[in-house]
C-alpha cells in the first residue's frame, strides 16, 4: 500500500469508522454539573425549542495575539474600558492592528460549522448534536436538538428558515423561533452544508450523490455523483456545482441533468466550489485548486500548492484565497501567485473583509492578513480550528469555532463582509451557497 494511501487512510478514512464522542474530528464536552463548571448544558432542557436563564457566555477583557506592530499595545483591552465601544466607534477609527474578543458562548461538545448570520441572530451546529441560535451580545435564544453530531453548516432562507444536516441522516428545517418545521432523511450521515436557490429548492450533499428538496421538505430529485461531502455552490443561472468524493467536480442543471464533470486526481472531500463570472474554482486533494470555464467545464488552469486543498476557496477583487497545510495562498486571477503566507491553515475556509483583509484559521489560531500578505493579528483559542469558516456581521463583528466547544465573536477594524463575487465559504453571511 503506497504511502499516499496511507496517508488518506490516517487523514479521512479511518475518522470515519470512529463511533462515539470523535467522528471526523468531534469531540463531545462531558459535563459535571457538580464541578460549578461554567458550562451549563445539562441544565438545558432537551426541547425542539426555548431558551434558558442559564448562560454559557463569556466576556473576555484580554488578548493572546500578536501583532506585526508593537503599537498595539495602547489599544489592547484591559478591565476597565476597552477605549472602543461596538456602539460609539467607527471601524474607520480603530487601528488596522486592533482586536478585541467581545464574548465566547460555550457549548457542549466542539463547533466545527460556519456560522449563518441573520440579522441579529447567529445560528451554528455543535458537536454536542445540537443547533443553536445566540444573538449578538452572546445570549442564548433557543436550541434544537438533533439525534448526533452536527458537522454541517447551515443556511438562512430568504423567510428565515434555518436549514442544517445532522450526522444522524436528516436535513432540518427550522422556524426562526426554534420549531422543527420538517425534517428529510437522506438515508446517510450528512456533513454537506445545504445550498438554497431562489425557487425555494435546498441542495445538500449525501452518501449516494446530490439530493435536491423542495421548501415543503420533498424530495424532487437526486443525481447520483458518489458520496459528496462538500457543500455545493448554486450559479446565478441556477446551475449547481459539487465536488465529490469521486473526484470529480459536477455541474448538474436546476432539473438533476448533468451538464458536465471535471475529473481531478484525487478525492474533494472538504472544499466547496467558489463562483465567479466565467470561473468556478475548487481545491482537490491532488494539490491543485482548479479553474474551470463554467460554460463547457474545460481546464482553465490550476495551481499546485505545497500539499492537499482540502480548504474552501473564495474570490477577491483581484484574487482567489485558500489554504493548504502549510500557506494561505493569493492567486491572481491568471493563475499566478500573488502571494503566500505560512500559516498552516490546511482547513481554513478564509473569508474576505470589505477592505481586502482575510481572515482565516490555522491550528488553534483565527488571524487578520491584509491585501499585501502580512499580518495584522492573531487569536489562540483554546481548541483546533477546523472547517469553521470565519462568517462576518453586519456590523464587523467575526464570529468562528472551535474544537473547545466555543463560538468566539471578535471585534476588530473589519467593516463588513467584502462585495466580491465569492467572499466567504457558501458566498454570503447566511450561508446560502447562491450566487446573486
Amino acid at each position: 500500500m503506497g504511502k499516499t494511501l496511507l496517508n488518506k487512510i490516517g487523514k479521512f478514512i479511518l475518522p470515519a469508522l470512529l463511533t462515539g464522542a470523535i467522528y471526523s474530528g468531534c469531540s463531545i464536552n462531558h459535563v459535571d454539573d457538580s464541578s460549578g463548571s461554567s458550562n451549563n448544558y445539562n441544565n438545558f432542557s432537551q426541547t425542539s425549542s426555548g431558551s434558558s436563564s442559564s448562560s454559557n457566555k463569556s466576556s473576555s477583557s484580554s488578548s493572546n495575539y500578536k501583532s506585526s506592530s508593537s503599537s498595539y499595545s495602547s489599544y489592547k483591552p484591559n478591565s476597565s474600558s476597552s477605549g472602543f465601544s461596538s456602539s460609539s466607534t467607527s471601524s474607520s477609527s480603530i487601528p488596522s492592528n486592533y482586536f478585541e474578543v467581545k464574548w465566547s458562548y460555550h457549548t457542549g461538545g466542539s463547533v466545527d460549522t460556519s456560522p449563518a448570520i441573520d440579522g441579529d441572530i447567529i445560528y451554528f451546529g455543535s458537536c454536542d448534536s445540537n443547533v443553536y441560535a445566540v444573538d449578538s451580545h452572546g445570549n442564548l435564544k433557543w436550541k434544537y436538538p438533533t439525534g448526533r453530531w452536527i458537522g454541517s453548516s447551515p443556511a438562512v432562507d430568504s423567510d428565515g428558515t434555518i436549514y442544517i444536516g445532522s450526522m444522524d441522516s436528516n436535513v432540518y428545517a427550522i422556524y426562526p423561533n426554534g420549531n422543527l418545521k420538517w425534517k428529510y432523511n437522506t438515508g446517510s450521515s450528512v456533513n454537506s452544508g445545504p445550498a438554497i436557490n431562489s425557487d425555494g429548492t435546498i441542495y445538500i450533499g449525501t452518501g449516494s450523490g446530490l439530493d435536491a428538496i423542495n421548501s415543503q421538505g420533498n424530495l424532487r430529485w437526486i443525481y447520483r455523483a458518489g458520496a459528496i461531502e462538500s457543500s455545493p455552490a448554486i450559479d446565478s443561472d441556477g446551475t449547481i456545482y459539487a465536488g465529490s468524493l469521486d473526484g470529480n467536480l459536477y455541474a448538474i442543471n436546476s432539473d438533476g441533468t448533468k451538464k458536465w464533470n471535471y475529473p481531478t486526481k484525487s478525492l474533494i472531500q472538504f472544499s466547496s466550489p467558489a463562483i465567479d463570472d466565467e470561473t468556478v474554482y475548487i481545491g482537490s486533494e491532488d494539490k491543485n485548486l482548479y479553474a474551470i470555464n463554467k460554460s463547457d467545464g474545460s481546464l482553465k488552469w490550476k495551481y499546485t500548492a505545497d500539499d492537499d486543498v482540502v480548504s474552501s476557496p473564495v474570490v477577491g477583487s483581484d484574487a482567489i484565497y485558500f489554504g493548504s497545510s502549510a500557506e494561505l495562498y493569493a492567486i491572481n486571477k491568471n493563475g499566478t501567485k500573488k502571494w503566500s503566507y505560512p500559516s498552516g491553515a490546511y482547513y481554513s475556509f478564509p473569508t474576505i473583509g470589505a477592505d481586502g483583509t482575510v481572515y482565516a484559521t490555522s491550528g488553534w489560531e483565527i488571524f487578520a492578513i491584509d491585501s499585501e500578505g502580512k499580518l495584522k493579528w492573531s487569536y489562540n483559542t483554546s481548541g483546533e480550528i477546523r472547517c469553521s469558516s470565519p462568517s462576518i456581521g453586519d456590523d464587523g463583528t467575526i464570529y468562528v469555532g472551535s474544537y473547545d466547544g466555543n463560538l468566539y465573536a471578535i471585534k476588530s477594524d473589519c467593516a463588513g463582509l467584502a462585495n466580491t463575487p465569492w467572499p466567504t465559504f457558501h458566498h454570503d453571511i447566511k450561508r446560502t451557497g447562491r450566487k446573486r
